[in-house]
């Protein structure tokens, strides 16, 4: 299972098998060719493999292989091993996909509409023993909110101090407890552009050197979207407030705002014997490299609106980090 909480996931859409759960990225391997997609910094729903590498219309079939273990893959094929296996064009080949998509989302106190658009294009050709594939890919969407900021009814102190709020939601959450819903968050808007080319040679009819080059970029925002409003009919994002008598404090983080910048590329290079005999061999490197990786966000202490016009904050820098280098034969 791959789960994806909205269209254009690109930090949480992680292999899970039986054996190992979308907690545990890290026991399971994706691989194109040889080329490892699998991100393997870090074990948990936000390592996501490079699914983007591989073009749907390149795809000749896919592998699937149920752990545990194996003698062809390391320890982390304990879960579950997705292997494309992708083909070369036989002649001239293109084609153009153009997507659009739109979902009416209502719950809690959120109701609104919301909207997105794709395009790809793939090109490839084969002249004598040389053959290559060019493939693009663009997508702008918005997703749903993905949490909701909430207090648990029973927290709240009694009394008349803090700011007087209406709109808060009343239901359950998951324990059975009774909580009060007061904004919606990690409502996400993503625009990536993917780009590949592949390149192969075929020495003969069963030994071929091929090479991709792959980018990746991708500008997102995360929204939030507050339920409670004051007697101005302002809305609330922080501080100290009032419901039906019972006073509570919106931390200045619940309900924020932040940016992602990233740009990542991978370089892969495979030889392979496909003589469909008793003995083949392939070996294969690769590289990956987050060239741009900034996580900008608002500072615990800076709330919004304030924040929307700057102010703290905090950047995390990921640049360098994931300079992967995979061989494997």
């Amino acid at each position: 299972m791959v789960r994806k909480r909205y269209i254009g996931d690109f930090d949480h859409a992680v292999l899970a098998s039986r054996a190992s759960g979308t907690g545990n990225s890290a026991r399971s391997l994706v691989y194109a060719d040889g080329i490892l997609l699998s991100n393997l910094l870090g074990n948990g729903a936000s390592f996501t493999p490079r699914w983007g590498v591989v073009a749907p219309e390149e795809i000749e079939r896919v592998d699937v292989l149920y752990g545990s273990y194996s003698a062809g893959f390391s320890g982390n094929s304990v879960g579950a091993v997705v292997d494309y296996i992708t083909r070369m064009p036989s002649k001239l080949e293109a084609s153009v996909k153009l997507q659009a998509f739109t979902q009416r989302f209502k719950l809690y106190g959120t109701d609104e509409r919301y909207s997105g658009s794709q395009w790809s294009a793939i090109i490839g050709i084969r002249e004598g023993a040389f053959s290559w594939w060019l493939s693009l890919n663009h997508l702008n969407s918005d997703g749903h909110p993905l949490a909701f900021s909430n207090k648990i009814t029973a927290t709240g102190v009694q009394g008349s101090s803090g700011t007087a709020v209406t709109g808060a939601v009343a239901d359950r959450n998951p324990a059975g407890l009774d909580w009060l819903l007061t904004g919606a968050t990690n409502q996400i808007n993503t625009l990536q552009d993917n780009a590949k080319i592949k390149l192969a040679y075929d020495f003969s009819p069963t030994l071929r050197l091929s090479y991709l080059f792959g980018q990746w970029r991708n500008d997102a925002t995360r929204n939030s979207m507050p339920y409670l409003s004051n007697a101005a009919s302002l809305p609330v994002y922080s501080g100290p407030i009032n419901i039906g008598g019972r006073q509570y404090t919106l931390a200045a983080n619940e309900i924020s705002t932040s940016r992602q910048d990233l740009e990542h590329q991978i370089h892969g290079i495979t030889l392979k014997s496909n003589t469909g005999g008793t003995f083949d061999w392939e070996t294969a490197a690769s590289l990956y490299d987050y060239s741009t990786d900034l996580s900008r966000a608002p500072s615990p202490a800076n709330a919004l609106p304030a924040a929307f016009s700057g102010g703290a904050g905090r950047l995390t820098d990921l640049a360098g980090t994931g300079l992967e280098h995979a061989v494997a034969t």
